[in-house]
């Protein structure tokens, strides 16, 4: 009987062991989970703000071509050459 007793304490232990391995291996996959959802979000907004930041650029580039053709333009006439 005693030794019933002790293998039966022994399996609760073990059995409370495992449950609390378990508990902390859910506990350890719900942060990696969570730690991977937060790190693809700050991924999409670096991406999106990579996105603005080329369209800006490409607007910057736009107007830059603009204004080296209107000066281009301005210089090839004679409006802006000294008359004699």
């Amino acid at each position: 009987m005693a030794s019933e007793e002790i293998n039966n304490n022994v399996s609760e232990e073990q059995q409370q062991q495992q449950q609390q391995q378990q508990q902390q291996q859910q506990q350890q996959q719900q942060q990696r989970f969570d730690e991977v959802v937060a790190l693809r979000s700050r991924v999409a907004a670096m991406v999106n703000k990579t996105y603005e930041i080329k369209r800006q650029c490409n607007k910057v580039k736009s107007e830059n071509k603009y204004l080296q053709d209107y000066v281009g333009n301005l210089m090839s006439t004679d409006i802006l050459t000294p008359k004699k």
